[in-house]
């Protein structure tokens, strides 16, 4: 799915994880993926309430389209006969990707998002 999971359409983000199930067990997927927002939640998840209000100004004709409730990443894999092999939320993220040579951050990452790496389950 590459790193545009959250602009497919659900039947299209569905469908890919699907096929990845059905492939060989030792296939790996890597995406990342936004928790789902809305008016009541998005000032809960640092960054994203500016990420969405940026989007609309800048890029108004890309939206989030797919997305995955907070907390429900590994229920969704088991439905999608997919397992989890890593997950990384905002914190591990800027550990691994953010940070230069002599430990302080170098920038933040909106909390919506998150990186996952799955594979078919064992049949």
């Amino acid at each position: 799915m590459g790193s545009v999971s959250y602009y497919l359409d659900s039947d299209s983000a569905m469908e890919t994880l699907g096929f990845v199930s059905r492939s060989h067990r030792e296939t790996v997927i890597a995406f990342d993926y936004t928790v789902s927002l809305s008016e009541e939640n998005v000032h809960e998840y640092f960054g994203a309430d500016e990420l969405l209000k940026s989007m609309k100004e800048h890029h108004a004709n890309e939206q989030l389209l797919f997305s995955i409730q907070d907390g429900e990443i590994e229920p969704f894999l088991a439905i999608m006969n997919l397992r989890m092999i890593q997950h990384m939320d905002k914190e591990a993220i800027e550990q691994k990707y953010l940070m230069d040579d002599n430990g302080s951050l170098i920038g933040r990452m909106a909390e919506n998002f998150r990186f996952v790496c799955a594979s078919p389950m064992k049949s």
